[in-house]
C-alpha cells in the first residue's frame, strides 16, 4: 500500500492503520510531493490511496506526447494504443461488451505501450486505486481508464468516519462520488446541502454542544457540501456551502464546477475562483511545470 494523504486525515488512518493491520499490508509513505514520481516506480504498490492532486500530476505528465514517446516504438503506435484503450474503456463503462477482436488488439497495445506507461508511473501492480479529500476531475478519471487503471472515488468527512458515498467498479460515474455506501442514507436539503445518516455518523464534538447542534439535526448530519443526486442515485458535489461566492450584484456563484472545467486544460495546474462582493468573478491560475518550460 502506498499512501499520499495527510497523516491526520481519517481516510488515511482507516486505510494505513485499520486496513493495513487487518489485511497485513506493508505501508509505504511518500516522502514529499516532488518525489512521488520517483518513489512510486520503486514501490510499485498494489493499493494506492491519494488526494486528487497526485492523479492530476500523473495525468498531466503522461498526456504529453513527448513523454509518452520514450516508451512507445513510434508516435503512430502510441496514438493507436491510446485510441484503442479509450475505445474499449468507453465501451465497458457503457455496459456493453467490447468486440473480441478489439480485446485481442488491446492485449498487444498493452504489451507494446500501455503497460510500459503504467510501469513507468509505478502503477503496474495496482489492483485498487482510490482518490478522496476533494473532487477528482472527470477527464483525469477517464484518462487513467485509457491505460487500464480505474480510480475509485470516496466522499466523506471526519464526522462521517471518512465515508458517505463511493464509486463502484465498472460503473460509469466520472464526475460524481458514486452512491451511498450500504447502511448510509443520503438526501439533498432544499438549499442543496448534502445530508446523511447512519451508524457511521459521529455522536458530537467534544465538549461543544453548540457546534454539534449545528451539524446534527433530527439524526441527519449536515455535511456543508452542496450536491445533487442523478436518476441513478449518483451524487455529484457542486462545492462547499461556505464557499459560494456572492457578487456585488447579488449573483450566487458555485466556484468548484468552474474551477474543474478550467483545470481540464492541459496547461493549467490549479485554479482558485475569487469574486465575493465584487462586480465580477475572476480566477487565480497556476500553470503546469511542463507548460512553463515549453
Amino acid at each position: 500500500m502506498f499512501s499520499f494523504f495527510p497523516l491526520c486525515h481519517i481516510a488515511e488512518k482507516i486505510q494505513t492503520v485499520g486496513v493495513a493491520i487487518t489485511q497485513h499490508y506493508l505501508v509505504t509513505y511518500a516522502s514529499s510531493f516532488d518525489k512521488v514520481s520517483e518513489e512510486l516506480p520503486d514501490v510499485q504498490p498494489t493499493l494506492l490511496l491519494s488526494v486528487p492532486r497526485l492523479w492530476e500530476k500523473d495525468d498531466g505528465r503522461a498526456s504529453r506526447r513527448r513523454w509518452l514517446l520514450k516508451w512507445a516504438p513510434s508516435a503512430k503506435l502510441m496514438d493507436w494504443a491510446l485510441d484503442l484503450g479509450t475505445k474499449v474503456a468507453e465501451t465497458r463503462f457503457a455496459n456493453r461488451a467490447p468486440n473480441p477482436i478489439e480485446l485481442l488488439k488491446l492485449k498487444a497495445a498493452d504489451t507494446l505501450v500501455l503497460g510500459k506507461v503504467r510501469k513507468k508511473l509505478g502503477l503496474d501492480n495496482l489492483h485498487t486505486a482510490a482518490s478522496g479529500a476533494a473532487a477528482l476531475p472527470a477527464h483525469v478519471a477517464r484518462w487513467f481508464r485509457t491505460i487500464g487503471i480505474e480510480i475509485l472515488e470516496d466522499f466523506g468527512q471526519t464526522e462521517s468516519t471518512g465515508v458517505i458515498c463511493m464509486t463502484e467498479r465498472g460503473v460509469e460515474s466520472s464526475g460524481t462520488v458514486g452512491r451511498a455506501v450500504a447502511g448510509i442514507e443520503v438526501k439533498i436539503a432544499e438549499d442543496g446541502e448534502v445530508l446523511c445518516r447512519g451508524r457511521n455518523v459521529f455522536v458530537g464534538y467534544f465538549k461543544d454542544e453548540a457546534a454539534t447542534a449545528e451539524v446534527l439535526r433530527d439524526g441527519w448530519l449536515y455535511t456543508g457540501d452542496l450536491g445533487e443526486l442523478d436518476a441513478r442515485g449518483l451524487l455529484r458535489i457542486r462545492g462547499r456551502k461556505k464557499e459560494i461566492l456572492k457578487t456585488s450584484g447579488g449573483k450566487m456563484v458555485a466556484p468548484l464546477p468552474i474551477e474543474e472545467a478550467l483545470k481540464a486544460a492541459s496547461i493549467i495546474s490549479q485554479v482558485c475562483m475569487v469574486g465575493d462582493g465584487r462586480k465580477y468573478v475572476a480566477a487565480l491560475i497556476t500553470l503546469t511545470e511542463a507548460s512553463i518550460r515549453t
